[in-house]
């Protein structure tokens, strides 16, 4: 592999997934790469095409309602029917691809569409 392709191949991941550029500083004999964290989008690779039938029907459900929404409201409203660690899940995998935003914690915690 060539040097700083791996950079390259990162900085498009980066942009993919809608995070903020990386910044590349060099100094003298030093090169600094900085990765900026920052609030996820969806990506192409990452997004929605990638998800289970369940999944884009809690993503409708999410669009669908004009305020956030319980794990348990989003349970009851599904029409096919669910265990609660399934939907737990399927929650988590939304969240970590940018989709879905958790508000709140434990009884208070709501869902909302990204």
């Amino acid at each position: 592999e060539a040097w700083g392709r791996g950079t390259t191949r990162m900085a498009e991941e980066m942009a993919a997934a809608g995070l903020p550029p990386l910044e590349i500083e060099e100094r003298g004999e030093c090169v600094t790469v900085r990765f900026r964290h920052g609030q996820p989008v969806p990506s192409r690779r990452g997004g929605e095409e990638h998800l289970t039938e369940q999944q884009r029907a809690i993503l409708d459900l999410l669009e669908a309602s004009h305020q956030a929404l319980a794990r348990r409201e989003i349970r009851s409203r599904l029409a096919s029917p669910t265990n609660d660690r399934r939907l737990s899940k399927d929650l988590d995998s939304l969240r970590s691809k940018g989709l879905a935003i958790l508000t709140g914690r434990g009884r208070s915690a709501k869902w909302k569409k990204a």
